[in-house]
This record gives C-alpha cells, sequence and structure tokens, in this order.
C-alpha cells in the first residue's frame, strides 16, 4: 500500500458562541460562493478574475501580450461541524489560498495554534517567533534561527513582549510532527484528507485543551486573551470612552508589519485622501457621525495605498487598528490587533509592588509652568537651578554604524545623576524615555570612545573637569516626569510600568540606582 500524501493544512478553531456555518463568513467579501459537502461542512470560495499584472503593459510597454499573462486566484474556506464528544461540537475553519481573507475575524479563537504548538513541542525545537512589544508602541518583529533553538536564544522579552507566532519541530512520535507553526492557526504538513479530517481535528481540539506548555511555556499566561463575550463589550464601551476624550491610553496603528518603501500612505476611503498615519482624529473625521458604538470600529475600514500605482494593497478594520490599555475592576487589560488581553493577576502586582519600591529622586525640581516653552526650555530651567547641574539636551554624540547619535540625558549633575525629562504621555512615551537611560548608561559602561566623545562635549560646556564622565562616577539615572498628578511618585500607564521594570533591572545589574521624580506642571 502506498504512504497517504500529505497535505498543508490551516486550521482554525472557531469561538464557541458561533454555531453556524455562515456566521464564520466574512460578508462584507463580495463575490463569494459556497458548496455543502455534507451536513457537516460547506466550502466557500472566491475565484478572482483573471488579469494579467499592472507590469505587464506598466513597464514592458507592449513588448509583451498582456493576454499571455493572465492569472486569477482562488481563496478556499471550508468550515466544518466536529462532534467532540457527546455534549460538544466545534466548527472549524481550513482555509487554501487566501481563503483567510473569507474568515470574519471576530469568530476566530485566538492563540488556538500557538497553543497546540506549544503543547506538543521540545523547549529546544524553536526556528521563527513573531512578537509584539506590548509595554511601548506595538512594534512588531519576527526573528528566524538556522538551526533549532531555545526560546532564550531569540532576543523575547517574557515582559515585554506578546508571542504572536512560533515555528518549531514537533518530533517523530509526537501529537504532531516535522514543521509546525502556531498563531491563530495552526499550519501543519499531515497525511490527512477530507475523509478523515473529522477524526484528526477531535485530536487536535484534545491536544489544544491540554496545558502541557506550562512545563517549559508558563510565561506565555503573563499577558492572555479575553474570551469573556460580556467582558469584550465593557472593555469596547470603555475604549469608545477613551477614544472620544482623547485619552492617550488607546490609539491607531498599522496591525501588521508594512514595508513602507511601498507604501504611500493610509486612507479611510478607497480613494480618498492619502494620510501618513492612523491617528485618533483622523479617524474621528473619517466617521459619518459621532463614534458611538465599537461596531462602528468593526465596519470602518483603512486603506493601505500602493506607492506605485495608487492603488488598495491591503486593508484591516478599525476595530484591528486599535492598540493600548484599559482598567476595569481592578483589572489590567489592554488591546493590540484589535483583540484583548488580561494581564495575570500575580504578574500585575509584582509589577505593581516594583514600581512603588522605586526610589524617589533626592532633587528639588521646579514646577513646569504652562507656556513654559517645552521641555527644552524646562531643562534650561532646570539646569539653572543649581551651578551642580550641566545642561546636555540636545548636545548629540555621534557613536557606532550609521553615524547613530544619542543623548547623555538632558541634564547631567556633578555627582553622576544623569537627569531625563519627559512630559507624560502614553505608554510609548515613557517607554522611550525609560529606555533613553537604559541606553546612555549601557554605552557608559560598555564603550570606552562612547566616554571619550562624551567628554569633549563635556569639556565645550564646561572645561572646568567637574562634569567629566567616566564608568565610576555614572552611579544613578533618574527619570524626571511631568505630570499633573500630585502623587510622589508618578501614576504612570501599567505597561508603562513593565517597561520600567526591565530598564530597571538592567540598570541595577549595572551597579546603578535608580529613582523617579515627579515634575509638577503649574495650572
Amino acid at each position: 500500500m502506498s504512504k497517504q500524501r500529505k497535505n498543508h493544512l490551516t486550521i482554525y478553531l472557531i469561538r464557541k458562541e458561533f454555531d453556524r456555518f455562515d456566521d464564520v463568513v466574512d460578508r462584507e467579501r463580495s463575490n463569494i460562493s459556497y458548496r455543502s459537502l455534507s451536513p457537516y461542512s460547506k466550502l466557500y470560495y472566491r475565484i478572482s478574475e483573471g488579469r494579467a499584472p499592472r507590469w505587464v503593459e506598466g513597464f514592458f510597454e507592449g513588448a509583451l501580450d498582456a493576454r499571455e499573462w493572465v492569472t486569477s486566484t482562488i481563496s478556499a474556506a471550508l468550515i466544518l461541524s466536529v462532534q467532540i464528544d457527546p455534549d460538544t461540537t466545534r466548527l472549524f475553519a481550513l482555509t487554501f489560498g487566501y481563503g483567510w481573507t473569507l474568515l470574519s475575524p471576530e469568530t476566530i479563537e485566538r492563540r488556538f495554534g500557538l497553543k497546540c504548538v506549544l503543547n506538543t513541542v521540545r523547549p529546544d525545537s524553536l526556528r521563527q517567533i513573531r512578537k509584539t512589544l506590548v509595554s511601548g508602541n506595538a512594534r512588531k518583529s519576527s526573528e528566524q534561527m538556522p538551526r533549532k533553538s531555545t526560546v532564550s536564544e531569540f532576543s523575547l522579552d517574557y515582559e515585554q513582549d506578546l508571542l504572536e507566532s512560533i515555528t518549531a519541530v514537533g518530533e517523530k512520535g509526537a501529537p504532531l510532527e516535522g514543521q509546525l507553526t502556531g498563531s491563530d492557526a495552526l499550519s501543519i504538513s499531515a497525511a490527512v484528507s477530507l475523509g478523515g479530517i473529522s477524526d484528526f481535528l477531535v485530536d487536535i481540539f484534545n491536544l489544544y485543551q491540554l496545558d502541557t506548555y506550562k512545563e517549559s511555556f508558563s510565561w506565555i499566561d503573563h499577558i492572555s486573551s479575553v474570551k469573556d463575550e460580556r467582558l469584550i463589550n465593557r472593555l469596547e464601551a470603555t475604549a469608545i470612552e477613551s477614544i472620544n476624550s482623547r485619552n492617550q491610553m488607546v490609539w491607531f496603528a498599522i496591525p501588521v508589519v508594512v514595508d513602507w518603501d511601498k507604501v504611500a500612505g493610509f486612507s479611510y476611503t478607497r480613494k480618498g485622501k492619502v494620510f501618513d498615519d492612523v491617528l485618533v482624529q483622523d479617524v474621528l473625521n473619517s466617521l459619518s457621525g459621532d463614534l458611538t458604538d465599537f461596531n462602528q470600529l468593526k465596519r470602518k475600514r483603512v486603506y493601505a495605498i500602493g506607492a506605485q500605482d495608487e492603488d488598495v494593497i491591503d486593508s484591516w478594520p478599525l476595530s484591528r487598528c486599535l492598540y493600548g490599555e484599559l482598567q476595569i475592576d481592578g483589572g489590567q487589560y489592554c488591546v493590540t490587533d484589535g483583540n484583548w488581553y488580561r494581564v495575570d493577576s500575580d504578574y500585575s502586582e509584582v509589577i505593581r509592588r516594583d514600581y512603588e519600591s522605586t526610589a524617589v529622586a533626592d532633587l528639588k525640581f521646579p514646577d513646569y509652568e504652562a507656556g513654559c516653552g517645552g521641555e527644552g526650555a524646562y531643562n534650561e530651567k532646570l539646569a539653572k537651578v543649581s551651578d551642580d547641574y550641566l545642561l546636555m539636551d540636545k548636545r548629540l554624540i555621534v557613536f557606532g554604524g550609521g553615524q547613530s547619535k544619542f543623548e547623555l540625558c538632558d541634564v547631567l549633575s556633578s555627582d553622576g545623576k544623569l537627569i531625563h525629562i519627559k512630559r507624560y504621555g502614553g505608554s510609548s512615551v515613557m517607554s522611550h524615555l525609560f529606555n533613553q537611560g537604559l541606553v546612555s548608561m549601557d554605552l557608559i559602561k560598555s564603550e570606552p570612545r562612547f566616554l571619550d566623545k562624551v567628554n569633549e562635549i563635556i569639556k565645550k560646556e564646561d572645561p572646568t573637569g567637574r562634569f567629566f564622565v567616566d564608568q565610576k562616577m555614572a552611579k544613578e539615572v533618574v527619570f524626571g516626569i511631568v505630570t499633573t498628578d500630585d502623587r510622589t511618585l508618578p501614576n504612570i500607564p501599567f505597561f508603562s510600568k513593565i517597561a520600567f521594570h526591565h530598564v530597571k533591572r538592567r540598570l541595577k545589574s549595572m551597579g546603578v540606582k535608580v529613582s523617579i521624580g515627579a515634575i509638577h506642571e503649574g495650572r
């Protein structure tokens, strides 16, 4: 008997509250046909109209016969109802070609594939990860290893990075074998076809239900997806209130890594005005009325406009472009890529306690007066408070590859304090502040040539030598945060506290003291 051929499968688990085939398909997509294969399965598909790529005529100017280059694409999604046990029936979606574009995003069980993979692979079998930095500006990145590796060999920060996707190798004899990719979907090559797919999906679902991953990957539960529909509704309502009040805790951003050389910008209609970015005020202006319902963000799309031919090259619902953080009933939540996540309560408490244990800077900060001229003017004001302060704001040090420029700090004290000042903002603003302090101190401790350049600049500002920096002299990083909060330790967003927790730990490992000072904004 010949060995059964393997098929590449992309599998989605549908959330249990969706039990009708038609609910799983994105109804905004046009020209979708369907075919019932059995009482328990239905195939949805769309065949695009054949046409030649634009470059055939645009570049070759008639040298090629466009009729010979006509191509079309097929998108297909097979929706199956599977009896897991006598009391449980679940829908699955198998997508082929561009079939994933036919699915309604809100019906998909998030991180299904990720959990399946982590439940079956060895900790040293990882090949690629994709992650999102949730404590900053939702930066997405991907890393790939040339051989099977442990998670510690990737630059994954368990506290700040949300693991979005993982590719690993399942051993022979494991529940899943060969190269596996898990994200929301499970991508696998398996010797299974239509006749045996239901039994195979039962095994996959049972694998998904296990907690084996906690032995080696328990940290992924620091941040977990929110699945309770009532809670999601409350979070969405709170997000609408925050957007309308221009609360900096929520913002919009493109949800995927884009090739900026190929993107001219973004528009809220297919042929409308093109913007450089997706901003709250532009989103609100694009709506036909007031923003009162989260479903408005689900229906409204933002379009990526190509730089070459000004055609739409991608689009996303605005709900998927929403990022930020909210607090409800003492719980901490974040939204990234349009999905809601809750922070584990124990982890949340660790971060909170660590922040509250931070030393308060023993400096006398003058108030930040309204209309003072911004952070630059305030830094000049602070530097004049004492003869022991030297203004370093905008004194850029050119160092490293590509003529990178670094700022030592905003104000330097003669007793070794590097003071960094930032007006309070959302998570990305605070994370930028904390990372500035970490980067400059790391360069001081590890790069003698950087110190030489620093002292050249200091000598021009003050030739007495009182402010010269060396590895022993640089002993404290002070973060001054301009805030209307009356607290001694400013109340910053939770995910900013995560970023600070990371920076504080790194600086302390260098033997550097870390403190925060509240700079009260005058009214």
